[in-house]
């Protein structure tokens, strides 16, 4: 959906623009209305504007110095003139620098749907343009190696997607076919003279040991590789010769123990030379662990995890080391908990309010633990610690106390053994997660209907003067975009729409209930000019206000408008 922004110094003629006219049938949201320049240049520095139509001639800043001003600032928005006949040598100007559009006043509704149309499917074209396939390649291979080097980060920290989604993913970023495939990893830690480098200078030293491995590995490996979380350079490795029965299965079962023997050496031997590599031309140290051999995507996490571990205990802050082992992960690197702590977290999905991928991810930690540990008290309290931490965190950032959220659930938390079955703790987890989403939940309705009330009340006692969707955002302290998003979700209507029944409800309430004469009627709903009233009274009512007040004669009531009662 798009956003349009009218602007005259003629309220009557933006007012007649803006409300007699079905914009959201165009696909036009949210219709902003500015009488001056300055107030035109304030809501574009605060909302997304795709079409400006300005008149030419205002006091102060002319139409043609604010579009020169848009041109330089907002080169996405469309600009449209309104102009008299005196002015249509000026639109001509403008038109040749970069307006796309002009109207002559007076204008029709017709004219400038037609116009403003045509303004639209210009748009729409050009960002078929932007997203056509051409450009989407030339802007993929750019970043090519930063969505390679992601991917690979969320293989090695555990994130699921199956088979069939990684070979996906990894076909749409041209990496390797490495599926169900036998993998090594080699970890490379940059040492302290490349840390002496600013973070530029050391991401070329990093980009250059990358081009190195791949000289060295690619002639018989498929590689990928990224920088890891703790700042490792991991580069992961198939041999390219391995047969489609090899791939297939773990490659000690089709393999004599000295065929494995060779390869084995000779992936030691490669990446000592990268060590090497680096210490002869890049003047620097680097510690070089080779890992064992497991199948993708099934053991990446663990062999990564049982790297690291080695890295940590073998290796710790000494320089210039290179390490390897052909070892399958030992069996105390499953010992963690793996569905707990891979991505996204606990954490990272309650800040994102993703509920229901919340459950799942716990219904899959409860699988992992009945599966694997039923009997482990320890491994019961490593889940409960977990959850209550990421509970107890979201629970304060969002300004409250867990204590008074849940009441008695929170007592689990001060026992010293709260809980002794797994069934009792799965129970506990989602009760207690089932409290937080009510809470939040509510307090997001709660905070809704409080805008809308003050949105609503604010119009009421502003309908003679500026009630723009600016005025009112900045009455109520939000972002004029949000705002309209959240009045629209509440109410199934938008702000500018409440506005324009607000005042025909109340011009149907003062025309049968008062004496007041038509202008003045007007007046008080913040028409400049009568005439524009009586337009858009009988676009609305069918009839104008003289023949509604003369047909409802002697009707008169005290009827209120929106349960409220008239306010001008």
């Amino acid at each position: 959906m798009y956003q349009l922004l009218i602007v005259d110094d003629e309220m009557h003629v933006v007012e007649r623009l803006s409300t007699t006219m079905d914009w959201f049938a165009m696909g036009i949201d949210t219709v902003h209305r500015a009488y001056s320049a300055d107030e035109a240049l304030a809501i574009l520095s605060t909302t997304t504007i795709d079409i400006l139509i300005t008149d030419i001639q205002m006091p102060g800043m002319t139409g043609l110095e604010l579009i020169a001003i848009v041109r330089e600032k907002w080169k996405k928005t469309k600009c449209i003139l309104l102009s008299g006949y005196a002015d249509f040598s000026y639109a001509q100007e403008a038109i040749q620098h970069g307006t796309v559009d002009y109207l002559l006043k007076p204008v029709s509704e017709e004219q400038v749907q037609e116009t403003v149309q045509r303004v639209l499917d210009q748009i729409q074209s050009e960002w078929q343009v932007v997203l056509s396939h051409q450009r989407i390649q030339h802007t993929l291979k750019e970043h090519l190696p930063l969505l390679k080097g992601n991917l690979l980060n969320e293989l090695l920290q555990g994130r699921r997607y199956g088979v069939e989604r990684w070979r996906q993913k990894m076909e749409e970023l041209n990496v390797p076919i490495f599926d169900n495939g036998v993998i090594a990893l080699v970890l490379v830690r940059m040492e302290e003279y490349f840390l002496h480098y600013d973070a530029h200078s050391l991401s070329l030293f990093e980009y250059a040991v990358g081009n190195i491995a791949e000289e060295l590995f690619a002639p018989q490996y498929e590689l990928w590789h990224c920088k890891d979380a703790h700042d490792y350079l991991v580069f992961m490795l198939k041999w390219k010769s391995v047969s489609v029965e090899e791939v297939r299965t773990p490659i000690s079962t089709n393999l004599s123990s000295g065929e494995f023997e060779e390869r084995q050496q000779h992936l030691e031997r490669t990446a000592s030379e990268l060590q090497k590599a680096v210490n002869t031309f890049l003047k620097g140290k680097v510690s070089v662990l080779v890992s064992g051999w497991g199948s993708f995507p099934s053991d990446v996490s663990a062999i990564y995890n049982q790297a690291l571990s080695l890295f940590r205990k073998r290796i710790g802050s000494e320089h210039d080391i290179f390490m390897t082992t052909h070892e399958k992960p030992a069996a105390e690197s499953y010992r963690t908990l793996q569905r707990l702590y891979e991505l996204p977290s606990l954490t990272q999905l309650l800040e994102a309010g993703r509920w229901k991928e919340v459950e799942d991810k716990l219904r899959a930690v409860y699988e992992e633990i009945s599966e694997e540990w039923a009997q482990s008290q320890e491994h019961v309290l490593e889940v409960f610690y977990a959850i209550s931490s990421a509970y107890s965190y979201i629970t304060h950032k969002n300004g409250r106390q867990l204590s008074e959220l849940i009441g008695v659930d929170y007592l689990k938390l001060t026992e010293g053994v709260p809980f002794r079955s797994i069934g009792l703790l799965r129970d506990w987890s989602f009760r207690v997660l089932g409290q937080l989403k009510a809470d939040m939940d509510k307090e997001v309705q709660d905070s809704r209907t409080s805008v809308v009330h003050r949105v609503q009340q604010f119009v009421e006692l502003n309908l003679s003067g500026d009630v723009s969707l600016q005025a009112i955002a900045d009455h109520v302290y939000l972002h004029p975009v949000y705002l309209s998003k959240i009045y629209k979700l509440e109410t199934k209507q938008n702000i500018t729409d409440y506005v324009f029944h607000l005042r025909m409800e109340k011009a149907a309430y003062l025309l049968k209930n008062s004496h007041d004469k038509i202008y003045e009627i007007a007046e008080k709903l913040g028409y400049q000019r009568a005439h524009s009233f009586n337009h858009v009274f009988k676009k609305h009512y069918g009839m104008t206000p003289q023949e509604y007040r003369d047909q409802n004669a002697g009707t008169g009531t005290a009827a209120t408008v929106n349960g409220l009662p008239p306010t001008v």
